[in-house]
């Protein structure tokens, strides 16, 4: 996906989405989620945090929107892992993939 050290991590055997998004990351999920840097490049890409989707053997997929979880604490959007899950952080463009509002709204 959209970070910077995919692959296998090992995380607690109680972790949440979020604690493996951070180790794939380095960087804390606040940190990620900061989308103020502005995009003058269509090359520049963000990790989707709204459509995080994760992938178990035990519980099927399951959408995860980790933004949520940052704005209003809901730990129903930051679910527990299982052994094997396998976590996808998609990547976005505000340039191309975004919606743009301006003048008087």
């Amino acid at each position: 996906g959209a970070l910077p050290e995919p692959g296998r991590h090992l995380v607690p055997a109680v972790a949440r989405v979020s604690q493996a998004v951070e180790a794939a990351s380095g960087a804390g999920l606040a940190d990620l989620a900061r989308y103020d840097e502005p995009a003058t490049t269509i090359d520049v890409r963000w990790p989707a945090l709204r459509n995080v989707t994760v992938e178990s053997r035990t519980a099927g997929d399951r959408r995860v929107d980790l933004v949520r979880y940052l704005t209003t604490g809901d730990l129903g959007a930051n679910p527990y892992l299982s052994d094997g899950d396998r976590i996808h952080v998609p990547s976005f463009s505000p340039l191309t993939d975004g919606v743009i509002v301006g003048g008087a709204v």
